[in-house]
């Protein structure tokens, strides 16, 4: 038991000392590595590394998201602490730890070199991007880029694009874009560096394409946007939306007016070849051919466009106009009473309600823009949509008819009805009501076979109502005459017995 003791007592007693300076080192180690990062915090703070990258980097109102100054104060003090447990551990003796930490320290001192230049050139490509960023948002927002392009455009401010915030953003990752590179070669990763650089020069063969159908978009865009606003201002000072709203076009317009159309117009006539030329200009074959194909279609298709709008617009006019003459006329002729005349009103219209005469006028024009939109069809080649409105036109006019043969019974029923009540005739109103009765219900059948609407059901319905009154009419003939036709019956027995 004794020797147990002593074994262990000097075993312990030999080990004692460097467990006690290995605590030794640890703890001063970790006072140093304290200490260091303290004043290495402190020193960056009075530097101001922050505040002067913040400046350098920031737009004004971002706050700053990254503390560069706690950052790198505690990466140098992770690195003394791990030079310290190398030093605690092979104090203590343990080898089994020292060994994989000396590697992992002598891996990484190999690398320091590159990871300290990939971070340089890093850091360089971060402040270089965000000088750049801030410099181009400061120059757009300065020169209120974004709300000249708005107020060009036409487009209101809570729909504009904030082409200045993308400007900016795309200029600052185009600068990472072109260090990525240099840092991947620097840090010699081979099989990231090939296809970026493949990346890298594909991008770069193709951006002098991309700027020069930006180029060509922008400048064509400019041309159309003045084009179009001095055709605007020269027509509207030649008095041409006047003369819309003097003949009732600007109704069809509604709040846009006829010179701003004729000024969308020639702007789409010039827009439409640029975006040609611009896609063009890229090569990109397999997506911008379709896009031009369908650019000079629409193109070749703008002469057959303006012809249907000249056609309708015409058409609209002459229609307004044979729209007011018809009104006009019918109202001299006194067609407003029409309804009293047919008996299916007792006065003619108030004043502020729409008139027959204005009803008429109405279906004039109708009338007329369903011809010109038949015309209009056909020269847009939309052979379909015009047979359908051909069909339309016929089966209206069926119906028109129709309602003028059903007018008509109604007028004549009620003149028939009237020269009824005004004779000396016995049950003159029984009598004038199933005359009105059945000429309006002739009137109708007459009306519904003219638009077509049931024909076998009017036939028949007219067959079963004819054999029913003079099967009525026989029957009665029959039960009321039974004994004339007896009485008739004997003389004809006695007269023919005399002979």
């Amino acid at each position: 038991m004794e020797s147990l003791q002593n074994a262990v007592i000097g075993v312990m007693g030999a080990y004692v000392p460097n467990l006690i300076g290995a605590s030794i080192i640890l703890l001063v180690g970790w006072l140093i590595a304290f200490v260091i990062q303290v004043m290495l915090r402190k020193i960056l703070g009075r530097v101001g590394l922050n505040t002067r990258l913040s400046q350098l980097t920031s737009d004004e109102g971002e706050k700053r998201g990254v503390d560069f100054e706690t950052g790198i104060a505690k990466g140098v003090f992770y690195l003394l602490m791990l030079f310290v447990l190398v030093a605690f551990f092979q104090t203590l003796g343990i080898t089994l730890i020292t060994e994989p930490l000396n590697q992992l320290l002598n891996s990484l001192f190999e690398f320091a070199p590159k990871l300290i230049g990939a971070a340089v050139l890093f850091l360089i490509a971060w402040v270089i991007a965000s000088i750049l960023k801030k410099l181009i948002s400061k120059a757009m927002t300065a020169s209120k880029f974004d709300e000249r392009l708005g107020s060009s455009t036409g487009m209101k401010a809570e729909k504009q694009i904030p082409l200045t915030k993308s400007f900016s953003e795309a200029a600052y990752w185009l600068v990472f874009l072109l260090f990525l590179p240099a840092i991947l070669g620097t840090l010699e990763m081979s099989g990231l560096l090939g296809p970026v650089e493949t990346m890298m020069n594909k991008v770069l063969s193709f951006l002098p394409n991309i700027i020069t159908a930006g180029i060509i978009f922008v400048v064509g865009w400019f041309v159309a946007r003045i084009v179009r606003q001095v055709v605007t201002n020269l027509l509207a000072a030649a008095g041409l939306d006047a003369f819309t709203e003097k003949i009732g076009l600007s109704q069809a317009l509604g709040e846009q007016k006829m010179s701003n159309v004729l000024g969308i117009f020639l702007f789409a006539l010039i827009i439409i070849p640029v975006l040609i030329a611009a896609l063009s200009t890229l090569g990109l074959d397999a997506m911008t051919q379709p896009v031009s194909e369908v650019l000079n279609t629409l193109l070749s298709s703008l002469p057959q466009i303006l012809g249907a709008c000249i056609i309708v617009i015409v058409a609209y006019m002459i229609g307004k106009l044979l729209s007011g003459l018809i009104t006009n006329l019918l109202t001299g002729i006194g067609f407003n009473s029409i309804m009293v005349m047919i008996g299916l009103q007792k006065e003619a219209p108030a004043e502020g309600k729409r008139t027959p005469s204005e009803i008429a006028g109405v279906l004039v024009l109708l009338a007329v823009m369903f011809f010109a939109g038949l015309e209009a069809f056909r020269m847009l080649g939309f052979e379909s949509l015009a047979g359908l409105v051909n069909q339309f036109m016929v089966f209206a006019s069926h119906i028109l008819t129709g309602l003028i043969i059903f007018a008509l019974g109604l007028y004549l029923s009620h003149i028939a009805s009237r020269a009824i009540l005004a004779s000396s005739m016995v049950q003159a109103e029984l009598l004038a009501t199933a005359s009105r009765v059945a000429i309006i219900i002739f009137a109708g059948a007459i009306a519904l076979r003219q638009m077509g609407i049931a024909n076998e059901i009017i036939v028949l319905a007219f067959g079963l109502m004819f054999g029913a009154v003079a099967v009525a009419f026989a029957i009665a003939f029959g039960i009321g005459g039974r004994d004339m036709a007896s009485r008739k019956l004997e003389e004809w027995e006695k007269a023919s017995k005399a002979e």
